[in-house]
Order: C-alpha cells, then structure tokens, then sequence
C-alpha cells in the first residue's frame, strides 16, 4: 500500500490533489483521517489522505497502516526559480522544522529515482519552463515506515500552476504503479549543494538510485553512526561523493565513507562511466 499525504494548509498540496482526484479514479474508503474521507485508488494499492496538520509536522499520519508515504507539497527558495523536486526526509542536525534531531526516515530510492525521471519527462511533454531536481535530505515529520516529498517549487505563483501540479499528480501514480527497479544500485550521497547537481544527473542517465543525501552545509554534523543509519535506512550498496562538494571536510568525509565498508565512488568518476 502506498499512501499519498496532502496537507490541508499548503496550497501547492491542496493543488496537487486536486489534480489527483479530477484525473484518477478514487473511491472511498468508508474510512476517515482528521475528518476527512480516506479515498482509494480503484485500479490499485494506493490511498489518497488528507490531513489537517502543516506536512512537515504530520508526525500524525504515522497512525496509518502504510508501505510507503507520498507527501505532495510546495518547495520555497529565495530565488523563486520554478522548479519540480522529490527527496528523502530527516535531519542531521537540529530538528528547526519538523522530525527529530539527527534522525532519518526510511526511504524507496528506486521510487524517488522514477519520481524523477517521470518529472523531467513530463516536463518536457507539457512545456513546463521549470527547473528538475533531487533534493539533499532536510526537515520532517518523522515516521518509522519509508517517506519522500514530491514538490512544486518555488513561488506561490507555481504552487497554483495547475499544469505543473498535474505533471506531478501523473508522476506521483505512474511512479507507484512502476515501483522499484530491480536494476537500480541503491546509494547515500555525500556532498554538494542543496541541490545537488552531480546526484541530480546520475540518478536521471545511470543506473544510481539515491537514497538519502547530506549537503555540503550539513557535512560537519556527520558522524559514524549517522552515516551507517542513512546507508541502512537507504539499503544503499555504495556511497557517492560529490568531490569538489565536500570542501574543507575532504579527508574526513572520505575516512567516514569507506569506513563504512561500502565501495565508495566519485561522482564525477561515475559520470564518465
């Protein structure tokens, strides 16, 4: 069962689902959540939620018998570049919005990776002037079963964009029914930006599926047992380093990451694979 999450308060959530429900056959459930009706996929193992609660505070939706969560939701940056992203969720320092401190969520990388590519594609199909990008992992809630956010970014202006939230509704259900690729390599990500550019091409042109992913500025809260949660909780087989990305914490990074007994790799090596 996959369960999709929108949170009543956002609007690019409330956008979303809308889209959801004009362009998928859903029928209740005779079940409720925060007063609302629990709706079921017809064709298949999917649930649509709403809930009252601002979704990186949705602690609450943890009550749900679930596989996988899917929270729909809005991406903000100071710059307002249009933008269609998905990621992992969790903190590797302070919980400032949502989650616990310097815990991780369970992720599917093989779902956020066709998430992905089915935003680029769908991007390009509809003319959506919109940037496409994987995320480093940050905020919350915290939940024990596998979670990720798929997002419209980055102004109000798109979080109303009907086209852009139907280019995620579409690959929100088109993802779930492809489900995890066998063939994909799953992999912790270490370095960067935000968002990080090098993860962002392998996990569109290769066969690398990543799981969680610590930026640059989140690097000095990493240690050895937080790094072995984000590989167990990834079920990641090798871990990536964006070189150039991990500035003055190279070395250190580098010991931690093969340490861990996993192969570890150079994005820029992968690349050129």
């Amino acid at each position: 069962m996959f369960t999709v999450i929108a949170s009543k308060p956002n609007t690019a959530s409330i956008n979303i689902a809308s889209r959801l429900l004009e362009n998928f056959d859903w029928s209740e459930t005779g079940r409720e959540f925060d007063g609302e009706p629990v709706r079921a996929w017809a064709k298949g193992d999917v649930e649509l939620v709403f809930t009252d609660t601002l979704h990186v505070f949705a602690n609450n939706v943890g009550a749900i018998e679930t596989d996988c969560f899917v929270f729909v939701s809005s991406h903000k940056s100071e710059s307002g570049k249009p933008s269609l992203t998905t990621h992992p969720i969790g903190n590797w320092g302070k919980a400032e919005l949502g989650g616990k401190d310097k815990t991780l969520v369970p992720v599917l990388p093989g779902l956020m990776k066709n998430y992905l590519q089915l935003l680029q594609k769908k991007r390009d199909e509809m003319n959506l002037d919109y940037d496409v990008s994987l995320e480093a992992t940050h905020h919350g809630p915290f939940l024990s079963k596998p979670a990720l956010f798929i997002e419209i970014g980055s102004s109000e202006k798109q979080w109303a964009d009907e086209k852009a939230a139907l280019a995620v509704a579409e690959s929100v259900m088109e993802g779930i029914i492809a489900k995890e690729g066998k063939e994909f390599v799953n992999c912790v990500g270490l370095g960067g930006q935000h968002y990080p550019y090098e993860f962002t091409k392998l996990e569109l042109n290769s066969e690398f599926a990543f799981g969680h992913m610590c930026a640059k500025h989140s690097l000095s809260l990493l240690d050895s047992s937080l790094l072995q949660n984000a590989i167990e909780l990834s079920n990641a087989k090798k871990i990536v380093l964006d070189w150039k990305g991990l500035g003055t914490e190279k070395a250190r990074i580098k010991d931690l990451a093969e340490s861990s007994g996993l192969e570890v790799l150079r994005s820029k090596a992968v690349a050129k694979q």
